[in-house]
């Protein structure tokens, strides 16, 4: 999500505020780069850190994961959860499952309470939504700002 939400929100920002810069041209480069990683084997789930990206000699990671957030965001009609609501609720979730016992989980219970999935679930559905035509993968991106 870090790597893949930074290069999304990138992307997004510089459509907004920028004339003649052709968003939904970046994104098809992106996935397209994206799709041949998957093609060549790669899971999300596995490119936790740039390190493994780049062991990989691909930007899965950043292109893969920006496709990722713009599917997230998609899933809700809204950049908002991706852009804002999710990270607002990593620190205080955290908090409280570390008060029960349970280290490291407070941005997975973020992620299930702002989009609806287990951080599992959401790896299946993406990596079959990334086998999907590009056409429709395509028709999920929003205008670049939308809230």
């Amino acid at each position: 999500m870090s790597e893949g939400a930074a290069t999304y929100f990138g992307v997004n920002y510089v459509a907004k505020v920028s004339k003649g810069w052709d968003y939904k041209q970046k994104m098809r480069y992106k996935l397209d780069q994206a799709r041949l990683a998957v093609k060549k084997g790669a899971k999300l789930q596995l490119y936790i850190s740039q390190d493994q990206s780049n062991a990989r000699g691909d930007n899965f990671a950043y292109d893969g994961g920006a496709w990722a957030v713009a599917y997230l965001a998609n899933r809700k009609k809204s950049n908002k959860q991706v852009f804002t609501d999710y990270y607002k609720d990593i620190a205080e979730l955290e908090w409280q499952w570390k008060k029960k016992g349970k280290k490291n989980y407070g941005w997975e219970a973020s992620f299930k309470k702002h989009f609806g999935l287990t951080v599992s679930q959401f790896y299946k559905k993406f990596h079959r939504f990334m086998k999907q035509p590009v056409a429709k993968q395509m028709k999920i991106l929003m205008t670049p700002g939308k809230k």
